[in-house]
C-alpha cells in the first residue's frame, strides 16, 4: 500500500509538472490572450536606427533591435497570433533576409541573406502561414517558412506584392515581363498560373494588391500612360480605371465587403500628393495636399473602413490610421523621424 500511495503520488507530480510544462509552452510559443483590436505594421528610425514595427491600438512593439535595417511589410492576425512579414538586412553580405514574425518573436527566415530579398504580404489559411515576396528578380510563395514555389517566367523574372488564398487556391498579385523589349504586364497568379491584366504593349503595369471575394478576384494597381500612372482596379480582368489620368495617382491595397470595393492609394493635386481611399470608384481624400501624404492599406471591420498611411513633413514622418475617413488620434508617431506604414488589419470583437 505505501508503495502504491508513493507510486500515485509521483504520478500526480509528473502529470503536474507536464501541465506546468504545457503551460510554459504555451507561454513561450507567446500567444495573445486578446488579439483584438487595429494593427499596423511598418518601422520608425530611432537614434539613426531603422526598426521594424508593429502597432497594436496604437501601441508600438520593436520587432528589431535596430542594428540592422528592418521594415514590416505586411500583417495578419490569425488563431490569436499576429504574424507579421518583411525584411531585415544582412550585415555580412549586401542582401535582406525576408522574415516572419510572430507575435513579435522570429518565426521564419525565408531566405539566407545573401540575395536582395523581402517578404511583401503574408496570408494565413487554418493552421498555415503563405507569404508572398521577392528574392532578387524572381517573385517567391512560401509555405510554412520553405518555398512552395517560384512565380512566372524563370527567364525573365516577376515582382510580386500581395496574396490571398481561398479554398486552398493560392492567388498572387504583380507584374512579370515574357520579353524584354515589352513593357512589364500587371499579373495576378492563381495556383502559379498567370491571368494577364494588361498585354505587354499598351501601357506599363502592375498589380499591387490582389483580394477573392466569392467568385470574384479583384486587383488593384497602376497603370502609365507613359506620361502618367493612372490608379486601376480590375474585376475579373476587366479593368476599371479610379483616376482620368491627368494627374498621377497609384493605388496600393484593397477590400471588399458587403458591396463595397474599397482601394487605398495616392492622388496628385498637381503638386502634393494626397493620400486618397476610393470606395466603389468614388475618391474620398484623406489629407488636405499640404504635405506629400500616402495611403498603403485598407480593411474593412462591421462596415467601417480603415486606412493606414502616412505623411511627410519637413522634420520626418507622421504615421496614421483613419476610419472612415477621420483620423485616429493620437498619430503613431511624433513626425520628428522618418517612418512608414504599409499594412493594417481589423480584428475587431464579435
Amino acid at each position: 500500500m505505501k508503495y502504491r500511495i508513493l507510486f500515485s503520488t509521483l504520478a500526480l507530480a509528473s502529470i503536474f509538472m507536464l501541465l506546468n510544462a504545457c503551460k510554459k509552452d504555451k507561454n513561450d510559443d507567446n500567444n495573445d490572450p486578446d488579439p483584438y483590436g487595429i494593427f499596423v505594421g511598418g518601422y520608425e528610425v530611432n537614434n539613426e536606427k531603422t526598426i521594424a514595427k508593429t502597432w497594436k491600438n496604437g501601441i508600438p512593439t520593436n520587432l528589431t533591435d535596430g542594428n540592422n535595417i528592418a521594415v514590416v511589410q505586411s500583417v495578419f492576425v490569425a488563431n490569436g497570433y499576429l504574424y507579421s512579414a518583411g525584411y531585415e538586412a544582412n550585415p555580412s553580405s549586401a542582401g535582406n533576409y525576408a522574415k516572419v514574425w510572430r507575435n513579435g518573436k522570429l518565426l521564419y527566415n525565408l531566405t539566407n541573406g545573401t540575395t536582395d530579398a523581402k517578404a511583401e504580404s503574408i496570408y494565413i489559411s487554418g493552421n498555415d502561414v503563405y507569404v508572398a515576396g521577392n528574392d532578387g528578380i524572381f517573385g517567391k510563395v512560401w509555405k510554412n517558412g520553405k518555398e512552395l514555389y517560384s512565380i512566372g517566367d524563370s527567364t525573365f523574372g516577376s515582382q510580386v506584392y500581395s496574396i490571398f488564398v481561398q479554398n486552398g487556391d493560392v492567388y498572387v498579385a504583380g507584374s512579370c515581363r515574357l520579353d524584354t523589349s515589352e513593357y512589364a504586364r500587371a499579373t495576378v497568379w492563381k495556383n502559379n498560373k498567370p491571368n494577364y491584366l494588361t498585354n505587354g504593349t499598351d501601357v506599363s503595369a502592375a498589380a499591387k494588391a490582389v483580394f477573392v471575394s466569392g467568385n470574384d478576384v479583384y486587383a488593384t494597381g497602376t497603370t502609365s500612360n507613359n506620361a502618367v500612372d493612372i490608379a486601376t482596379v480590375w474585376k475579373n480582368g476587366t479593368a476599371t480605371a479610379l483616376t482620368d489620368g491627368t494627374k498621377f495617382a497609384r493605388a496600393n491595397s484593397i477590400f471588399v465587403s458587403a458591396g463595397k470595393v474599397c482601394v487605398a492609394g495616392t492622388e496628385s493635386n498637381g503638386s502634393k500628393d494626397i493620400a486618397t481611399v476610393w470606395v466603389n470608384g468614388v475618391a474620398a481624400q484623406l489629407t488636405t495636399g499640404e504635405n506629400n501624404a500616402f495611403a498603403t492599406s485598407v480593411y474593412i471591420a462591421d462596415g467601417d473602413v480603415y486606412v493606414s498611411g502616412y505623411e511627410n513633413t519637413t522634420d520626418g514622418t507622421t504615421l496614421y490610421v483613419w476610419k472612415n475617413g477621420d483620423v485616429q488620434q493620437p498619430a503613431l508617431t511624433t513626425g520628428r523621424t522618418a517612418a512608414g506604414i504599409y499594412s493594417i488589419f481589423a480584428n475587431l470583437k464579435k
